[in-house]
């Protein structure tokens, strides 16, 4: 799997494109994926695979976190909708969600301090960790598996002992109501247009009265909000 990492806004997307058909025609790649690229530019460089025939992508690397869930906004329904996977990392949010920021230790920190705020998110996900009987790393990492099916965790270690808490992580399961309590934690609400086509409001302007009466496959987003 070749990742095309970080996208630069100068090359071409079809130039792009090309390449990778020229790479995988050589057998030198099997399957590529964008990291840390806008969705739109994913979208079109897809759009681009079926119309000439090229490989096209199998999924894209972002940042995704708790503290950070702007990826549901767009990335989550172009997966869905172009079947692809979402492979994440920074799901610690630089450790903060471990708890470390919380208190003075020795433990060595990706930022110099942490938000009001992070501080609060990350004090609430060590009580829940503890209710369930696991670390908070694993409680994190576990809330982000269980955010979609698409989701391929990235894990970020430094020492043995991380990778063995990180991987217990598959033993845990978060029940439905602490999954709806941890939601409500991070604040998160979604942006335009996602929130605006999702609003009650809007679906009874365009759908009249059926929009509940339709098993509709293609919709990404789920239930309306207020």
């Amino acid at each position: 799997l070749l990742y095309l990492h970080m996208w630069d806004f100068t090359t071409p997307v079809e130039e792009v494109m090309r390449g990778i058909h020229d790479l995988v025609s050589a057998g030198k790649v099997n399957y590529f994926a964008f990291s840390d690229t806008p969705g739109w530019i994913v979208t079109y460089a897809i759009a681009l695979a079926e119309r000439h025939g090229w490989p096209r992508p199998v999924a894209v690397q972002l940042p995704y976190s708790l503290l950070g869930r702007d990826p549901e906004t767009d990335y989550f329904p172009m997966a869905e909708t172009f079947d692809l996977s979402l492979l994440t990392w920074g799901m610690l949010s630089g450790g903060t969600l471990t708890g470390k920021y919380n208190k003075e230790n020795d433990e060595p920190k990706r930022s110099s301090s942490a938000s009001e705020k992070e501080l609060q998110a990350a004090s609430r996900v060590v009580a829940i960790a503890k209710e369930l009987g696991c670390s908070p790393s694993q409680l994190a990492i576990a809330w982000v598996r269980q955010r979609s099916s698409r989701i391929i965790p990235i894990l970020g270690v430094r020492t043995v002992d991380q990778i063995r808490d990180n991987l217990g992580v598959l033993e845990i399961t978060i029940p439905d109501e602490l999954m709806s309590t941890m939601d409500e934690i991070s604040g998160f609400t979604p942006g335009f247009p996602r929130r605006f086509l999702t609003r009650t409001q809007i679906r009874d302007l365009v759908f009249g009265s059926t929009f509940d009466l339709l098993d509709n496959h293609r919709d990404p987003f789920g239930d309306a909000v207020e």
